[in-house]
């Protein structure tokens, strides 16, 4: 009978260390499909984020000016008027401003010789100006690409003046 209970001793002895060692067993299997789990889907949430962010970036305006106005003498119907412009133009990166910077002089000039072929009856109607603002987009814009600069987003009129 002795020996009975030793050998029912030893089997639960045995029958607990197996329980152990199944129990430790999951328990490791378990934290590492967690670990793999998470960095899963972390790791695909941040790839969709990164995505969906190049996308989405804006890069704020950068206003670049001439500081002083250009002047010319324009057409009228019955007399010589004068018109008096100050300009800025919208940028987005900084090589762009600094190309403009640079070749601010060649700007200047082309944009007043521009002017100086405007009619007071069109600049003295909203269309006008608009279309003006256009014209010296593309006019300023054929500048930077000869000097081999990106060309600048909008022409924007700070002040405009004609008597």
């Amino acid at each position: 009978m002795a020996g009975e209970e030793k050998e029912k001793g030893e089997g639960k002895k045995s029958g607990n260390v197996k329980t152990m060692i199944i129990i430790a067993v999951a328990a490791v299997v378990t934290a590492v499909l967690s670990v793999v789990g998470t960095l899963f889907f972390l790791t695909d949430a941040e790839d969709t984020r990164d995505a969906g962010s190049a996308e989405e970036v804006h890069v704020p305006a950068r206003y670049v000016t001439i500081e002083r106005p250009l002047v010319v003498g324009i057409a009228g119907e019955a007399r010589q008027r004068f018109l008096q412009v100050h300009v800025a133009f919208v940028v987005r990166d900084d090589d762009v401003a600094d190309g403009v910077e640079r070749h601010k002089p060649a700007i200047r000039s082309r944009l007043q010789s521009v002017l100086q072929r405007e009619e007071y009856a069109t600049l003295h109607t909203d269309e006008g100006k608009i279309a003006l603002q256009e014209t010296l987009l593309t006019a300023v814009n054929e500048v930077l690409e000869t000097e081999g600069v990106a060309p600048v987003e909008k022409v924007l009129f700070t002040n405009f003046v004609m008597q």
